[in-house]
């Protein structure tokens, strides 16, 4: 039910009983209003509305095309705003209020000055001065510093008039460069400099481009005019045509928003351009940037606002050529000029703040994943060796980006940083909603090297980066903490954690583009880090020590204070490289692979020992096997993950396949035999690539029941295994994978398509819409699950 009825605005407007349409002052506050709930066609009909408040309530941004042409004052007081871009369409605003809102920095403020011409008061305060500067004295300064840029390095690379192409191809060099090179003011406001350095170097090519095409359709004026009584004369040429001039188009420059995230652009970004042999055209994005110790940057994912410019220039180009051509009506020069596919293309080439990105390349052949080579297409083999019709509805996924954003020293040659692992974000929906929802954002992070990175995996862009030199991370976790504020307000938060070779754990909260805090974990590597369920504050390290460490975050103040405490020392034989709560007794099992076996820990706080070694040990059949050396080397657990509350899949290193096991089961035996040693109940077991490279992790989407594991040739094996679960059946042969998404093979800036690399970890998110595979070679792939036709 909506929030926001004309009930409820006359009751909260004055003057009182007026029609909605006719009220002056209205008080939204402390209804716990979401963006959702902002129906602008509702309020667009408060056209006399002078004042408004909104404080007290949820707001990250607001929605475009609310028609407020009167307003005044607006109050925002303790929202949750990211982004002040929209405010822009409030032209008459002169008093507004941005206090408590978390998200927003001064930076932010300037903008809203300089985005408001008639703002006099800011959040309490007379900024009347301020404001004068920043819109005149500032602005000015910084397009002198622009034009410089532009007069002393690129007006030399244009034709004379300028035409719209040339321009095109100069557009996100030119911007990189002035982003980088224009510097005015402190560096605490360096986020808005280079906000308006990109506003105004965009204006200064699209009036390159407005410039000439007023000069061209001048030309053709006088041009028509001398030849005026011909042509009304000669009605009817050689071909049968009449030759027009086109009629005058008035260049538009769209203002476009910018994104509602704030963006951390300061980011030095080196971006790789892949393109791949086999698959159908999408956008590529990636970005590696650079950064101080403790903090994060993120890079804007805006399309350039002078594509309609550029597309009207090109059109206009275009008709001109063909005025010039009176013959030319039918001829393959001008279909290509006027084809949809070019249109379309013009439209699609974004030309985002930092390099282009290349795209993919058509190919014929779409990258659905490859079956066995032994299966048919249209069947496979079911677990009892009998062939069974293929489901129509198969999941089917495509490449849609390839990132190389964890480059050592920015480097766009680093194909040889390793990453490690990838977690996608929970979503912030209601204050009862927890990580065991088991629902997710399309935001990803990935860690390797010396930094993390926030992926949103629609658009392929790095949202925000994290770096720390001479770290090199291994592990991510996120969980959602509650932030209390000093009046007492409760406010959730995604915060992540990152740990790897120093032993220090880090917190961050991206979306405030703030490491918040630190802790030493162990004096050497940390290789995994899980955070409680149940306990959104109790966080599991395991380290190199041989040791896996309950710690208490603790909650978070409003200035991000917070106190870690240890809980409790698991100690193990050999290395953890994989931690898991058992989700049927979250806060008392854990389960944790080893270099030298599985091993299952009591983790129940209320028994008095603080360090406890492992209680059992779970034990597999391919430990009774050899390798061809003739040696027993497949205690190596690197990869386990749960499918269900009861189905566990876990991996030895060269063992050739993953087993399915059962918790309950195996538990229950051992609680028969009290024995120390558990014989893992093998449910099924999944056929999987030979191979003798260790640590190439899987992953699991419980709620679809699917699992997937990359290979050391690229390729990511995936097992859709509903129907095997519905039937409950165990498995009397290995379960052949649904599909094998081969290597993409993507082109490095036209250098050849990259060979085959080692997928050390694979990531789906709860819903199963995208599947993220993290290379041995600095290269993230991401897929996205196909609609069925």
């Amino acid at each position: 039910m909506a929030k926001i009825t004309e009930k409820l605005l006359r009751e909260r407007g004055l003057p009182k009983g007026s029609k909605v349409k006719k009220v002056r002052c209205l008080n939204l506050s402390n209804l716990s209003l979401k963006n959702e709930d902002l129906d602008c066609s509702l309020l667009s009909q408060l056209q006399e509305l002078e004042e408004l408040d909104v404080s007290e309530n949820l707001l990250t941004a607001f929605p475009l095309g609310l028609n407020f042409p009167c307003l005044r004052t607006l109050n925002c007081f303790n929202n949750q705003l990211e982004d002040v871009t929209a405010l822009e369409q409030f032209s008459q605003l002169e008093e507004l209020n941005l206090e408590d809102n978390l998200y927003l920095t001064v930076s932010d403020n300037y903008k809203a000055m300089y985005l408001l011409p008639k703002l006099k008061r800011l959040s309490g305060k007379d900024i009347s001065s301020t404001a004068n500067h920043i819109r005149h004295v500032n602005s000015e300064e910084l397009s002198k510093r622009v034009t410089k840029l532009f007069e002393a390095n690129f007006r030399c690379r244009l034709p004379d008039p300028p035409s719209a192409a040339a321009v095109r191809k100069l557009e996100a060099e030119f911007l990189k460069e002035a982003e980088k090179q224009v510097k005015y003011g402190p560096n605490s406001l360096s986020d808005y400099t280079k906000w308006r350095v990109n506003k105004i170097a965009i204006e200064l090519l699209a009036s390159l481009i407005t410039t000439a095409k007023s000069d061209d359709h001048f030309r053709r004026e006088v041009m028509d005019e001398s030849h005026s009584k011909e042509a009304v004369n000669n009605t009817r040429s050689k071909e049968g045509r009449l030759v027009q001039s086109p009629g005058k188009r008035k260049a538009s420059i769209c203002n476009q928003k910018e994104s509602n995230k704030k963006m951390r652009s300061d980011v030095d970004d080196t971006r790789l351009s892949l393109s791949s042999n086999r698959m159908p055209s999408k956008s590529l994005r990636s970005s590696s940037g650079s950064s101080s110790i403790d903090s994060i940057k993120k890079i804007s994912k805006e399309v350039s606002p002078l594509q309609q410019s550029l597309e009207e220039a090109t059109e206009m180009q275009e008709n001109t050529k063909g005025s010039k051509d009176q013959s030319s009506s039918n001829t393959a020069d001008s279909d290509s000029l006027h084809s949809p596919q070019k249109n379309k293309q013009v439209l699609k080439n974004k030309m985002s703040m930092e390099k282009d990105v290349g795209s993919l390349k058509p190919q014929k052949r779409k990258g659905k994943g490859t079956p066995m080579k032994e299966q048919e297409e249209s069947k496979r083999e079911d677990v009892n060796g009998t062939w069974c019709e293929n489901a129509k509805d198969s999941i089917t996924w495509e490449p849609i980006h390839f990132l190389q954003c964890h480059s050592n020293m920015n480097s766009p040659k680093d194909l040889k940083t390793q990453l490690w692992a990838c977690a996608f974000e929970p979503v912030l929906d209601t204050p009862s909603k927890t990580v065991l929802n088991g629902t997710s954002s399309q935001t990803v992070a990935t860690c390797g090297g010396d930094s993390v990175c926030i992926i949103d995996c629609e658009t392929g862009t790095v949202l925000k980066k994290y770096k720390v030199p001479s770290e090199g991370f291994f592990t991510v976790a996120w969980t959602t903490l509650t932030m209390v504020t000093k009046n007492g307000k409760r406010r959730l938060l995604n915060v992540l954690a990152a740990a790897g070779t120093r032993g220090i754990v880090k917190l961050i909260h991206p979306r405030a583009n703030l490491a918040y805090g630190e802790f030493k974990a162990s004096k050497k590597p940390v290789s995994a880090l899980v955070f409680s369920p149940v306990q959104e504050t109790f966080l599991f390290t395991a380290t190199y020590e041989k040791k896996i460490i309950l710690w208490d975050i603790g909650g978070l103040g409003e200035e991000y204070d917070f106190r870690v405490s240890k809980l409790l020392t698991l100690e193990t034989k050999s290395i953890p490289l994989h931690v898991k709560l058992v989700p049927l007794q979250p806060e008392h099992l854990l389960l944790a692979a080893c270099e030298e076996g599985m091993f299952v820990f009591d983790i129940d706080l209320n028994k008095n020992k603080s360090k406890r070694p492992a209680e059992w040990e779970v034990l597999f059949p391919v430990y009774n096997q050899e390798d061809e050396d003739g040696y027993n080397d497949f205690r190596l657990i690197d990869g386990l993950s749960f499918l269900s509350d009861n189905i566990v899949v876990s991996k030895s290193a060269k063992q050739g396949s993953i087993y399915l096991w059962s918790w309950k089961q195996t538990l229950a035996a051992q609680q028969e035999t009290k024995n120390k040693e558990l014989e893992a109940v093998i449910l099924a077991e999944l056929q999987w690539c030979d191979t003798d490279i260790t640590h190439l992790s899987l992953g699991t989407c419980p709620d679809k029941d699917y699992v997937a594991c990359g290979d050391d040739k690229g390729a990511v094996w995936t097992y859709d295994l509903e129907h095997f679960l519905q039937t409950r059946a165990k498995a009397t042969k290995k379960i052949a994978p649904s599909q094998v998404l081969e290597w993409p093979a993507p082109n490095q800036n036209g250098k050849g398509p990259l060979e085959p690399m080692s997928i050390n970890n694979v990531g789906m998110d709860p819903e199963l819409h995208y599947l993220v595979a993290l290379t041995d070679k600095n290269i993230v792939v991401v897929w996205k699950r196909m609609q069925q036709q």
